[in-house]
């Protein structure tokens, strides 16, 4: 029975702690179901007890979530700014960082409470202290808030110190005359050994003073040694004010890849966060890179493109959008081998991928294709245009085949058939961005190019309605055929023109604009070359053969017949244009009249219609092939991704010239300790090479064609083996202890020897010591051994 009893209060027991679980987790909610009326509320917070308090603060920050303007219980809320339960307070620092601009009267009164919570014993209440203060924005306490700041700078809590640097800007806004103070201050902050306080030093400093590099020079290493422990966002802007610094102070990147030593620092000390599972820290370090490695050193770090890689499956359509936009950039620069020969298939359309992310794919495809990927790539693009849904894909599709059809004369010969084969489509989106591809390569070689021009005008060399290609030719298309004719007439000597502008000029009324106005144009190209034509030489002198000129005669009627032919072709055409509804076909067809039905103006309207165009680019998406437009901004900016120039963009520095390079001693700490880390360093580095060069008589050379070390000192390798190996440079240390080479030892023994006793056997001991470098490491200190022994006994 007591048994039963026991068991029954066991079960009891346990439901009453789940009960009170359940209970204690419903009343954490922060914004309740329902809420109470104005009343309801202000007794809530003027009640003694503090569950009530507590629900009524509930009700304040949930109406403020969803936008309710609560600032007339400003007085309730701030008369429980000194209540002992913690959440309580929270919520009313909370209040008064929304609401303090608009009653500054009553905030001035909740300062003293805030200053008497500085002192107090938890560091949580003090860090909430001193960001409260400094969020209030009322300028009279500006003084006030640099005092507090004061005082939690020489807090011992870190987390106080991280408030107080997070505080600094904040009191900068309200009264920028602090700025001097402030930025002792901030040195102070820079100086700490926590990870978290440095980490938010560096985001205060960005704001304060970016370009006051003097303050990090003796902090430059360690912040690069522990960059890794700080948060996603000190890290993001960490390594951008390193970049800055590097650019700034550090000398550039030499040929032979001669790396200077601190550079190498920040280099190896970023590598790791490429697998960071922010995209921010990411892309920032692939900016670092960027603009810290040159182009031919770019390829040997397979982990950037590789990260971003990454970044594109695993993150949202929004940052994949900004992710390929980056890599489009660097695409441009000429950094894109690694990208061609180990992550061109990523590149490739999914049918989920929306219009913007489709041509940004293409564009990097463009950027990608060469000889030896051209038929991969050409094949997918044809798929894309054939079989897509979407017009803006499928034109952007076809735009690219005509831009990646260059890499060479076999490929555009077969690319120009596509072409000319998906003319006779019933897509008209195909048909009009295939005419602007082929205009596009025709322009690039005219004279070889005859033939095609007169395969288009047989397009249109019919009556409109007979054709089934005619009639899904829009406007613009068929005024780019017309152009690409008219261009070309001087090539093709009028041989397809004449025709085409006859059959035109039956349905001339009945056109759009843009066509009227190029089948005008189409007949002053016309009849210029036909003037051209006919003086430059082609018609008999008078007096010459005149016995021999039947065939003259014969011709002579037939060039007056097509002289007559073409002439009316271009009269009539003008005599249209004249009553056209347009003001620019109007004013060109009277220019053009005027020009030429006077002799002494036929070469400058020669020069006019028959001058060389220029070849006409390709745009895809936003950005477009031309360098210029990328590279006026910098990478992960937002200038980039709108494509441009914001307010508030700062664009990286340019590498400083080296006479202007700061002394490297500079960026030694006052204790001397970096001193004395690279001089031992540089001695270990001196003796290995030595050791090295004794044994194997040779030094090995690196990928690169510099020589390396087996020691592993001045290579660049991390974990994984990615890195390249480069000169790293030392600063010029001289040590007081050098150890002597194996060389210079054997050398020493073998002139003293010499000058003692001449025989034989001295020849026999310089041949054992040259075979010893090809021998193990314990035989040839047994012989040094022995012959330093023989040395000593002979100067005794």
């Amino acid at each position: 029975m007591a048994d039963s009893f026991s068991k029954i209060s066991a079960v009891l027991e346990s439901a009453r702690d789940f009960t009170l679980e359940a209970a204690s987790v419903a009343s954490s909610r922060l914004i309740e179901d329902t809420f109470y009326d104005t009343k309801d509320i202000k007794h809530l917070l003027d009640s003694r007890s503090e569950r009530e308090t507590l629900s009524g603060m509930k009700q304040i920050i949930g109406l403020m979530a969803v936008g309710t303007d609560v600032s007339e219980h400003f007085a309730s809320v701030v008369h429980n700014i000194a209540s002992p339960t913690l959440q309580i307070r929270k919520l009313v620092y909370i209040y008064l960082l929304r609401y303090a601009d608009r009653e500054p009267d009553l905030a001035l009164l909740s300062i003293n409470t805030i200053q008497k919570s500085l002192n107090d014993q938890n560091p949580l209440i003090r860090s909430l202290a001193i960001k409260v203060m400094s969020g209030i924005r009322v300028p009279v306490i500006s003084q006030i808030v640099l005092m507090g700041i004061k005082k939690s700078v020489s807090d011992s809590s870190s987390v106080v110190k991280k408030a107080a640097a997070s505080s600094l800007f904040k009191c900068f806004e309200l009264d920028p005359s602090t700025l001097p103070t402030l930025l002792e201050l901030l040195e102070v902050l820079l100086r700490d050994t926590s990870t978290e306080v440095l980490g938010e030093a560096l985001i205060a400093y960005s704001k304060l003073c970016p370009d006051r590099f003097d303050m990090l020079h003796n902090k430059y290493r360690r912040i690069c040694k522990n960059i890794t422990g700080f948060n996603e966002w000190s890290q993001t802007i960490s390594i951008d004010i390193l970049t800055q610094y590097a650019r700034s102070n550090i000398a550039k990147v030499k040929k032979r890849f001669v790396v200077d030593s601190d550079l190498d620092l920040f280099l190896k000390s970023i590598h790791s966060l490429f697998y960071s599972l922010d995209g921010s820290v990411v892309l920032s370090v692939v900016k670092a890179f960027r603009y810290l490695v040159p182009a031919k050193m770019f390829k040997e770090y397979n982990d950037i493109f590789g990260s971003l890689i990454k970044l594109i499956k695993r993150q949202s359509k929004e940052c994949e959008l900004i992710v390929l936009k980056n890599i489009l950039a660097i695409a441009q620069t000429g950094r894109r081998e690694t990208l061609r020969e180990r992550y061109l298939t990523n590149f490739y359309l999914f049918p989920s991928d929306s219009e913007e992310i489709s041509k940004l794919k293409l564009e990097i495809l463009a950027l990608l294709c060469d000889e030896s990927n051209a038929g991969l790539v050409m094949s997918e693009l044809k798929y894309y245009a054939l079989t897509s849904s979407n017009s803006g894909i499928v034109a952007a599709a076809v735009k690219v085949i005509g831009k990646c059809s260059m890499v060479s004369y076999a490929i555009c010969k077969k690319t120009l058939k596509w072409l000319l084969r998906q003319v006779q489509s019933t897509n008209s989106t195909i048909v009009n961005e295939s005419l602007t591809a082929i205009r596009f390569l025709i322009q690039q070689d005219p004279s070889t190019h005859i033939k095609t021009v007169w395969r288009l005008s047989e397009i249109l060399n019919t009556i409109p309605g007979q054709s089934q290609a005619s009639r899904s030719i829009n406007s613009t298309a068929k005024a780019s055929i017309i152009w690409l004719v008219g261009e070309f007439s001087i090539f093709t000597k009028n041989a397809v023109g004449p025709d085409l502008l006859r059959v035109l000029l039956k349905t001339f009324a009945n056109e759009d604009e843009e066509v009227r106005y190029q089948i005008t144009l189409l007949a002053a190209k016309i009849y210029c070359t036909h003037l051209e034509l006919n003086t430059s030489g082609s018609e008999p002198k008078r007096g010459e053969n005149d016995d021999n000129n039947d065939n003259g005669l014969f011709e002579a009627e037939i060039r007056a017949e097509n002289e007559g032919i073409i002439a009316a072709l271009f009269r009539h055409t003008m005599y249209l244009a004249k009553y056209d509804m347009s003001y620019d076909t109007r004013d060109r067809a009277r220019m053009f009249h005027t020009l030429l039905s006077d002799d002494n103006h036929t070469e400058l309207a020669t020069l006019m219609l028959q001058a060389p165009k220029p070849n006409p680019g390709i745009q895809v998406g936003e950005l477009s092939h031309d360098k210029r437009n990328v590279l006026n901004f910098a990478l992960l900016s937002t200038s980039l991704v709108l494509g441009h120039r914001v307010d508030g963009y700062k664009d990286v520095v340019e590498w400083v010239d080296d006479h202007f390079l700061v002394d490297r001693s500079v960026r030694n700490t006052k204790d001397g300790n970096s001193s004395r880390d690279d001089s031992d360093m540089e001695e270990a580095v001196q003796n290995q090479r030595s050791f090295t060069n004794t044994v194997s008589g040779k030094s090995k050379p690196s990928r690169m064609g510099v020589p390396s070390t087996s020691s592993g000192f001045g290579n660049t390798a991390t974990s994984g083996g990615r890195f390249m190996n480069p000169t790293v440079v030392k600063p010029n240390t001289s040590s007081a202890k050098k150890l002597q080479s194996l060389d210079d030892f054997f050398a020493d023994v073998i002139e003293a020897e010499e000058s003692d006793e001449e025989d034989t056997s001295d020849e026999e001991d310089e041949e054992s010591g040259e075979e010893s470098e090809v021998q193990s490491e314990d035989e040839s200190e047994e012989e040094s051994g022995e012959e330093s022994g023989e040395e000593s006994g002979e100067e005794s």
